[in-house]
């Protein structure tokens, strides 16, 4: 049975931490460390979004950290006695849980993450071991960068969909997402492209607590999940403006996709092709991103012909066949149309304006939508609130709270975007919420 909501907030609670390490393996039974055996301390950090220059801040890997004990070196990875030897290695993974503990009731445990060993400190002979893990968006961020072509016209969600699978990582995307890229393409690393796709679609993409990859639509109205108030959870309440307190407008740009005339976007000079013709592997292209194909060749066609073996929107390999009949030397060239943009500007009055630039903002539907939000953020007396709170897992990332306290004299509402659930012997947690009225206006 799973704990209700006022078990997490009763007065006279007692909470339990558990972190099931599969020291054998995703599929094999774990070894669970809990308050009675090793676990001194543990912390969950996740985020909707990271602190940056934007309102929705960059995508990033939610953390997990613990200390626990290392008794008779048990769990130092040199230890050749130790069970666990060569088990201890990165990538490890790590599930978290809590739950409140009743003399009465016995509840099951709240998931509050799947993560992965990134360092495993110990020192022989030493008391403890510290660990600090990273979830799966860790990997979508430092795997080798995606290269896609261009996609004309393509559903929102089928780009994103299209970016994970490329990685084959799963992924849930919120159907509330809706509307068409003109064109969809991605020409710089995988974080890059993440971040750009979460300011430019209004998306945050993070890891759920099951360990699921979740890009949720933050513009969706929403039920509101929890209600919280000075009598269960709140312990103190500090409201931020942050890095949007200097700004008293926006400006920002509508950029409108268009194929370009065609253009030159690959040249190699005085290349020798062999009796048995030429193979150039992922040759980066000069202009881009390409959106078309339409012509390779060499500088004396008669000579030779050039055939495009695979192409994204960065680069392409070539094969360059002679027709020779023995080696010469000559230039190659290829040519394509790109997607070039035309820039509208939009700016409100004000002397210190946010400025706004993402190439994913294409539409006038698009450029509209961010316009109204943004406004509304910059002009907000609110716009976001911290909140220090006794803790409760079942709070998740992109969920609506209301806030209710007499003692801080708020009544709020917004989106959790931030949760730091803190725990020795005792939890303990911190919230950030961003008003919910500023992400849905219309």
């Amino acid at each position: 049975m799973r704990a209700p909501e006022e078990a997490y907030n009763s007065k006279s609670r007692r909470i339990e931490w558990k972190l099931d390490i599969f020291f054998n393996g995703a599929n094999q039974d774990p070894v669970s460390i809990v308050r009675d055996n090793f676990l001194i301390s543990a912390e969950v950090l996740e985020e909707a979004m990271s602190s940056s220059n934007t309102p929705w801040g960059n995508v990033s890997a939610n953390e997990l950290t613990a200390s626990i004990r290392n008794t008779g070196d048990i769990f130092n990875p040199g230890n050749i006695e130790s069970p666990y030897y060569g088990k201890i290695k990165e990538g490890l993974m790590i599930a978290a849980f809590i739950r409140p503990a009743t003399n009465s009731d016995v509840y099951d445990w709240d998931p509050c993450g799947v993560f992965y060993v990134a360092d495993w400190v110990t020192r022989s002979g030493g008391l403890t071991a510290e660990i600090t893990c990273y979830d799966k968006i860790a990997d979508v961020l430092n795997a080798q960068n995606v290269k896609l072509r261009v996609y004309p016209d393509i559903a929102k969600r089928d780009f994103i969909q299209t970016f994970f699978t490329s990685l084959n990582v799963p992924v849930i995307i919120d159907p509330l997402l809706t509307g068409i890229l003109p064109f969809g393409y991605h020409i710089k690393e995988n974080k890059d492209f993440l971040n750009t796709i979460s300011s430019g679609l209004q998306v945050f993409i993070f890891c759920d607590h099951s360990g699921t990859i979740q890009v949720q639509y933050m513009r969706a109205s929403k039920e509101v999940s929890h209600t919280i108030t000075d009598n269960d959870q709140i312990v103190d309440i500090s409201a931020q403006r942050g890095v949007m307190l200097d700004y008293d407008g926006v400006q920002l740009l509508l950029k409108a996709p268009q194929l370009s005339d065609s253009v030159e976007i690959y040249s190699s000079k005085k290349m020798e092709i062999p009796t048995a013709g030429l193979l150039l592997e992922a040759q980066l292209f000069t202009k881009k991103p390409v959106a078309m194909l339409e012509l390779g060749k060499v500088s004396n066609m008669g000579l030779g012909k050039v055939l495009v073996q695979e192409a994204t929107s960065l680069d392409c390999s070539l094969q360059v066949v002679n027709l020779l009949g023995r080696s010469f030397v000559d230039d190659i060239s290829l040519y394509g149309r790109i997607v070039e943009t035309s820039d509208t500007d939009y700016s409100s009055t004000g002397r210190n304006l946010l400025k706004y630039d993402n190439i994913y903002c294409q539409t006038v539907e698009q450029f509209e939508s961010t316009k109204r939000f943004l406004s509304a953020f910059v002009s907000s007396d609110l716009p976001q609130i911290e909140l220090t709170v006794r803790g409760n897992p079942q709070f998740a990332l992109g969920q609506k709270i209301r806030v209710n306290s007499l003692r801080f004299n708020l009544n709020f509402t917004g989106l959790l975007i931030k949760q730091k659930l803190h725990y020795d012997g005792g939890l303990s947690s911190t919230l950030t919420l961003m008003n919910s009225t500023i992400l849905e206006v219309e």
